[in-house]
């Protein structure tokens, strides 16, 4: 698995898993299922309620009802949920800056307005894939446009609560100044 180092600003370095190929997909064919479900609700509401509604009331509904979530909710999602949509947030993975920092709304920004370009230009979902492959740091060409890229972000599996503790675990490592943990 691909590890990004992240530098703090107290130059601590963060290694941070980048998230795979097959994690990204899989992500987003759990948020086009939300949005077909979502569709599916729409729909059989919208014909509920067509015997009262004008033709072109109807179709203004089924446009805006059903339409604009397809179109904005990556953006809307990225946004609100900080840098995760629902298929991200079960796949545990989301979007940082490359400095490790959370993306602003410009980010997020280029990052939607490039998978329109991606999407529509292109074989739809064949670039980004060829892309995350090929990059270094596991990015789309609207990551690289937006300086962002994305991590797994599972939990730690081990806390230490001392730092020799980590020590342990190596059989030929000797501590430098031992008498550390001694201070308070």
């Amino acid at each position: 698995m691909s590890v990004i180092n992240i530098e703090t600003t107290q130059n601590v370095t963060i290694d941070y898993q980048l998230a795979g190929l097959g994690s990204r997909i899989l992500a987003y064919l759990i948020d086009f299922l939300v949005l077909f479900a979502y569709t599916l609700l729409v729909l059989f509401l919208a014909t509920s309620i067509a015997e009262y509604m004008t033709s072109d009331l109807f179709a203004f509904f089924q446009i805006g009802l059903i339409a604009l979530p397809y179109v904005f909710y990556d953006l809307v999602c990225e946004v609100f949920f900080n840098g995760q949509s629902v298929g991200k947030r079960s796949m545990c993975i989301k979007v940082v800056k490359i400095d490790g920092s959370k993306p602003s709304i410009g980010a997020y920004l280029i990052r939607w307005a490039s998978r329109i370009f991606e999407g529509l230009i292109f074989f739809y979902g064949l670039v980004p894939v060829i892309t995350i492959a090929v990059s270094e740091k596991g990015q789309r060409l609207g990551d690289m446009m937006a300086g962002t890229t994305v991590i797994r972000t599972n939990k730690t599996k081990k806390i230490y609560r001392n730092p020799l503790d980590m020590t342990e675990e190596k059989e030929d490592y000797t501590a430098k100044y031992p008498e550390a943990i001694n201070l308070t």
